[in-house]
């Protein structure tokens, strides 16, 4: 409310409220890690939301929510009383190779809501498991992503973040980041706050993953070209890799597909 002093030690400009939205294989574990990081140094509450739905923020508290495959994540505006939004997205066929190999080495399977997926492509052929995980990632959570990235993109509340910019360049986006919450170099915790998220360099942690760049793996070559070969799924997946302005134009992003 008007009045609320909740800046202890990050500067008197930083939000007091704050969302962070990942979507499956978008950089979920990088949004916490950088979220829990921050909200310590600077002395907020932080907390992470159920898969499907955002609760109201309280002052001087910042949320992540992570989506679930049921389609019930909130479209087109941010969760109650929150005053910035971070968004974080994913070029679709990475998203779907990601998970594919992810999952495929029985990684969260435990899971309910990835249960029965990795039983399935467990016992599907490669083509057949990536191409069965597309279709299910197609719909909900990539259409999701795209409708969310469409209602957000360009507003000035809102911070668009490419899971590759940070494999590219982690120290350069994180240091964005820093900026669009208002945390300044002038602020005598910087330097700390800088010290702590290098620690979370993707790069660094799990460089040889295939599933953090699988685009750059040559295992998964093969993966991508299933993909490619499927004219319904590739389509798809092209549109979206569009809309979401990882190519120039529609024809450039199906320009792939054969």
């Amino acid at each position: 409310g008007r009045g609320v002093q909740c800046i202890r030690k990050c500067g008197t400009r930083l939000a007091r409220r704050v969302a962070f939205q990942t979507w499956h294989k978008t950089g979920t574990k990088l949004a916490t890690f950088f979220a829990n990081e921050v909200s310590l140094v600077c002395e907020y509450g932080f907390s992470v939301g159920r898969p499907y739905y955002a609760l109201p923020l309280r002052e001087c508290h910042w949320m992540l929510i992570r989506s679930g495959l049921n389609g019930n994540t909130r479209i087109g505006s941010q969760p109650e009383n929150s005053t910035s939004f971070v968004h974080f997205i994913r070029q679709p066929f990475d998203v779907v190779v990601s998970a594919y190999t992810f999952h495929r080495r029985g990684q969260e399977c435990e899971r309910g809501q990835f249960r029965a997926i990795c039983a399935q492509i467990a016992e599907d052929t490669p083509r057949d498991g990536v191409l069965r995980m597309a279709r299910l990632l197609l719909r909900y959570e990539i259409p999701l992503m795209t409708a969310q990235h469409r209602a957000l993109h360009g507003r000035d509340d809102t911070f668009t973040s490419r899971l590759e910019s940070w494999n590219h360049d982690y120290l350069h986006e994180s240091l964005s980041l820093l900026r669009f919450l208002r945390i300044e170099p002038e602020a005598h915790v910087y330097s700390l706050l800088r010290s702590r998220l290098q620690r979370g360099d993707p790069s660094k942690a799990a460089a040889a993953s295939d599933h953090i760049n699988p685009a750059q793996n040559s295992t998964c070559a093969a993966l991508y070209a299933k993909l490619y070969s499927a004219a319904d799924v590739c389509g798809l997946l092209g549109g979206y890799t569009f809309a979401l302005g990882y190519a120039p134009s529609h024809v450039a992003a199906v320009s792939v597909c054969h």
